[in-house]
């Protein structure tokens, strides 16, 4: 493409995704100062016939875009307990594609969306409305947020220091297999679908700068769609932090943050079963009525020593009914059998040592006991769909070690990460031990790479 065709190109774009009203010469000095454009190329599209855009509502008074480009690669070996051992997987991928608009219209108020385009579909990471204070600090936010629990999966993507989230968000954060309406056969994967992004009304309030809490009312499932079939109650959220600073220096960095999360889901446990191949038994897990409530806590703290990190959390939530069903139940005609209740428990700790003002060494163990709910490797483990035929395991454990460069913060950098991923006690559908979590295990090992760029 010709030199000024492209520079066209790249002009028209940044146009077209600002929407707002900017003179030419605003836009094309944003795009030389950020290194798009050399002074001279800037200076020549100046130059051309110019082309204003303007948004269509008139109290907009700023648009700011961003972005996040991770592109991966990951290598995977399996090795089954049952001694039927999947292909090893050997991939590139792109990981997440984040292309976001944030519109102020004065007064605090304002809107951003954040969609991704990673993964080879669409869909929101979040997209809210949003009303800013001053005085008391309090910042209200109305849409698809992330709510307040499981602080590994809240924290943001660009600043993680492990390539991936852990065993333990996974199976806290992903949605039940229920967030839209399932078809006969639909496979869940027996996840909380307690964290992550949920819609809904959320307040955040600074009472100082080292105390602060949050509350949200949201739907009582996870992500976007208003659709559920099975949920049809909200859920409540809240966390109080505060952080202490210890440095006795000027130059010297020594801060402690500590907090607890808790979350309530009236209608919080309700997921399809399938067998060992699949397919659905038509029957549901739980009490899916509306009457099975799910009720979290999540103690967490956060340690900064200089070049030293230290995080670690603890996560538990109480299920109605949230035990497997037994073949012997599940044999009992016309009538839907009651489970037990269900305590998941797990826990994250990841420290972390900057070696130089680049570097960074890492290491993560990750625990997850479900309590005879079982967890599936495809939906705790990224790049992990279909290698275990589905099963449930009861409990499961991570260990990771890696390295990050950051070239220009966390704006540019390069991990590589190595894991080592076990699941034990694999649910049996059949035999004598039928109903018990006494089945093999299966384990993981993983290397992973990682390209981010944040602009």
């Amino acid at each position: 493409m010709p030199l000024s065709l492209r520079h066209l190109f790249v002009v028209l774009l940044w146009a077209g995704l600002l929407t707002a009203y900017a003179d030419d010469d605003v836009l094309v000095r944003e795009l030389e100062k950020k290194g798009y454009l050399t002074h001279q190329e800037a200076e020549e599209i100046l130059n051309m016939d110019s082309v204003r855009v303007e948004p269509k509502g008139k109290h907009t008074e700023m648009i700011r875009i961003s972005g996040l480009f991770q592109f991966q690669y990951n290598y995977m070996e399996f090795d089954d307990g049952a001694g039927l051992n999947p292909a090893s997987r050997n991939n590139f991928q792109l990981r997440r594609i984040y292309l976001g608009v944030d519109a102020s219209l004065g007064n605090g108020f304002g809107a951003i969306v954040m969609p991704n385009f990673g993964g080879g579909k669409v869909r929101l990471d979040h997209a809210y409305i949003y009303k800013q204070m001053e005085n008391p600090d309090i910042n209200l936010y109305a849409g698809l947020r992330k709510v307040r629990f499981n602080q590994e999966e809240y924290s943001s993507t660009t600043a993680l220091r492990t390539i991936e989230r852990s065993i333990v968000s996974g199976y806290w954060g992903n949605d039940t297999g229920t967030e839209d309406e399932l078809p006969e056969g639909t496979q869940s994967n027996g996840d909380l679908g307690f964290a992550a992004q949920h819609m809904g009304l959320f307040a955040h309030y600074d009472v100082s700068d080292s105390l602060g809490m949050e509350l949200s009312i949201v739907n009582g499932y996870a992500g976007e769609s208003s659709h559920n079939a099975f949920q049809n109650s909200l859920g409540i959220y809240t966390q109080l932090y505060t952080s202490w600073d210890f440095a006795q220096r000027e130059d010297e960095r020594l801060m402690l943050t500590a907090g607890i999360s808790a979350g309530y889901q009236s209608a919080g446990n309700s997921f399809w079963q399938p067998t060992d191949n699949g397919a659905s038994t038509g029957l549901q897990i739980g009490n899916s009525d509306g009457t099975a409530m799910s009720v979290g806590l999540n103690p967490y703290f956060l340690l900064e020593w200089d070049g030293f990190i230290l995080t670690g959390e603890f996560l538990i939530n109480w299920i109605e009914h949230g035990k497997l069903y037994t073949p012997q139940q599940l044999a009992v005609a016309a009538t839907k059998p009651t489970s037990a209740q269900a305590a998941p428990y797990g826990f994250i700790v990841t420290p972390s040592y900057r070696v130089s003002e680049d570097v960074e060494l890492v290491f993560q163990y990750a625990y997850l006991n479900t309590d005879g709910r079982g967890a599936m490797l495809d939906s705790t483990l990224p790049n992990g769909e279909g290698v275990a035929l589905r099963r449930f395991f009861d409990s499961a454990q991570a260990y990771y070690f890696g390295v990050n460069w950051y070239i220009y913060g966390n704006d540019l950098k390069v991990q590589l990460g190595y894991q080592y991923t076990e699941y034990a006690n694999s649910y049996l559908n059949f035999g004598p031990n039928a109903g018990t979590f006494t089945g093999p295990g299966f384990s993981v090992n993983s290397i992973r790479s990682q390209l981010q760029l944040v602009f």
